[in-house]
């Protein structure tokens, strides 16, 4: 189901064994067969094939596939596809840097609900609508269960597309230590990785288990000029007819010049460059007679970010008597991402009303001579540009995302129901900021009006220092995401039928949600040349109110069937109820077959 993933020179290296007891489970009685909840169903059970599709992911199969992250891990599980958000994606995003996100059956990572232990985490401040994945403490997870159906009749609207559930470890005893080390062939990419996990206590034989993981990770970007295929925006020979993939842009180094009223009024007809030559190898022309000089803005970006991770993840479970168990956990994500991609683009195709950026005949580097020759028409005339901003680098962001939860809870058996109750807090805050690269609009256009910026060459001091001074730099972005969640639901056997005992579950849930999204008064003035216009605040708030009940029917040895319903009340929506109706039939041991409806809506 899974192959291993292939890391060229790559080092792991585990220490064991830092206590004598490491990496063993407690001990249960063979003679007692012991209940399940498996995801999507809230009725325990002992046979896990329910009648819903359900991908269990183990702890042995996440070391195989050689993936360092939960963001890793849901990337290459085909059911996550299309919609999603990986890291690589985000690079050059102004919405939501930083994110990694599932989307199961191609619905998208609003539509797909992540669950840790079974209960909600605060979606992303960035996202304002999926969790992050990069959030998840990896270590920690024993196993991975993938709802590849709706569930909102048992989990809420969010889960239209299914669930991911992603199970810590529960009974881990005994210390490890784990180091890693990874090159890959080529160059860039390079990352470490430090892991220590902890447990102790035996919960049938001292009454208690502690667990504590702490993972940190750093990884080096990769530019795309390290990658063949991804090192170039020309490429030629892209089929069999010889077909070229020409993605270059016409805001080059140096400045290409835009003389009206030869030919068409466009970019594509009249832009010349004046004289000056181009610079490859990011700044070409793609034949002899080119009049313009092209600039291969994929040649400078980093195709993957750098980043720093660290995360902690610890829980406590203490049983208090043979029908009840009190637990509690606490997780902790800290991360850093930086992301570099072109220099700035400067010219009225990027400025956010269309406003050109001229070069006027005050300047001492206007191209007097060359319009003489050329266009004489055009003597004296203000010049517009398209040009990029090689001397201030590239455009960089850093995304810093904090991500905390905490639980507690309890759960067993009271007068023959099955319980489980939890009290739930849970944030996220992102912030968006600008080391370098990142011009106001203002500013760049006023500098060029000065004179004193060359569009053709490199800068004197006082055009490098205007320059400097037209860039954004600090904090630009903060968000902020919140939920609180109080739930709980019973469950039992209500009486048997001839094909076996009919079972039910009753629960309810409180949820009560925030988001705040606020961007610095530069985006919200649309400042920023190529920053794609103006970003204003978004700030909501709301409260959910949930029951849901469950039915486990056997209709036959080899038939059952699973009713579901939920309804939910929205403070700032209104109300929806959902219902599913599910049938597992399995007329002998090698052959299951599985069919559901449903409905779901994503509020």
């Amino acid at each position: 189901m899974f192959t291993q993933t292939r890391v060229a020179r790559g080092v792991l290296l585990a220490l064991s064994g830092a206590f004598a007891a490491s990496g063993a489970v407690a001990q249960t009685d063979p003679q007692k067969i012991e209940k399940i909840e498996i995801t999507g169903s809230s009725i325990k059970r002992i046979d896990a094939e329910s009648a819903l599709p359900v991908t269990v992911i183990k702890r042995e199969d996440i070391e195989k596939l050689g993936a360092t992250s939960a963001a890793e891990i849901i990337e290459r599980i085909s059911a996550n596809n299309g919609q999603g958000y990986s890291l690589s994606g985000a690079i050059g995003d102004s919405a939501r840097p930083g994110f990694a996100g599932a989307s199961l059956r191609g619905l998208g990572s609003t539509n797909t609900l992540i669950l840790l232990n079974g209960r909600r985490m605060a979606v992303n401040g960035f996202d304002g609508g999926g969790v992050n994945l990069n959030a998840i403490p990896s270590a920690a997870i024993e196993r991975i269960e993938i709802l590849r159906d709706g569930a909102s009749a048992i989990y809420g609207t969010d889960a239209v597309a299914g669930v991911i559930n992603f199970i810590t470890r529960r009974d881990f005893t005994g210390g490890l230590v784990d180091l890693g080390y990874y090159q890959p062939e080529q160059t860039g990419g390079k990352s470490k990785q430090a892991t220590a996990t902890v447990g102790f206590g035996d919960l049938g034989k001292n009454g208690f288990n502690v667990l504590g993981v702490f993972d940190y990770r750093t990884r080096d970007s990769i530019t795309a000029a390290s990658r063949t295929y991804a090192r170039t925006a020309y490429l030629t020979g892209v089929d069999v007819n010889g077909g070229v993939f020409n993605r270059l842009s016409s805001n080059a180094y140096p400045a290409n010049i835009s003389i009206p009223g030869v030919g068409l009024r466009s970019p594509a007809a009249n832009l010349y460059n004046a004289g000056a030559g181009c610079l490859p190898p990011a700044s070409y022309g793609i034949s002899a007679t080119d009049s313009r000089c092209r600039f291969d803005y994929a040649s400078v970006i980093d195709i993957w970010p750098s980043a720093e991770n660290t995360s902690f993840f610890g829980r406590g479970t203490w049983q208090l008597n043979a029908n009840h168990q009190f637990f509690a956990e606490y997780s902790y994500a800290k991360q850093e991402y930086v992301f570099r991609i072109s220099p700035t683009p400067v010219s009225e195709a990027t400025t956010f009303n269309g406003d050109p950026v001229q070069l006027f005949p005050n300047s001492k580097y206007y191209p007097t001579a060359w319009l003489t020759k050329f266009f004489p028409a055009e003597l004296g005339q203000p010049l517009n540009l398209y040009w990029r901003s090689i001397s201030v680098g590239p455009r960089t962001s850093q995304a810093n995302l904090t991500e905390d939860r905490l639980l507690v809870g309890a759960n067993g058996v009271i007068g023959g129901w099955d319980y489980a109750a939890g009290l739930n807090t849970s944030k996220s805050k992102a912030i968006e900021s600008y080391p370098s690269g990142q011009l106001s609009e203002k500013r760049t256009i006023a500098a060029f009006a000065s004179g004193i910026v060359n569009p053709f060459g490199p800068q004197d001091a006082a055009g490098q220092a205007l320059l400097d001074a037209a860039q954004v730099i600090g904090p630009v972005r903060a968000s902020k995401s919140t939920r609180d969640t109080i739930d709980g639901k019973i469950s039992r056997e209500l009486f048997q039928m001839p094909a076996g005992p009919l079972a039910a579950a009753l629960g309810a849930e409180y949820r009560k949600e925030k988001f705040n999204d606020i961007p610095g008064a530069v985006l919200g003035a649309g400042d920023i040349i190529g920053g794609g216009g103006d970003q204003q605040p978004v700030n909501g708030n709301r409260k959910v109110t949930a029951l849901f009940t469950e039915l486990s029917v056997p209709l036959l040895k080899s038939l059952e069937a699973q009713l579901a319903i939920r309804h939910d009340r929205y403070s700032d929506f209104g109300n929806t109820t959902n219902p599913k109706i599910g049938l597992r039939f399995q007329p002998v041991n090698q052959v299951l077959f599985r069919g559901s409806y449903n409905t779901g809506f994503r509020a």
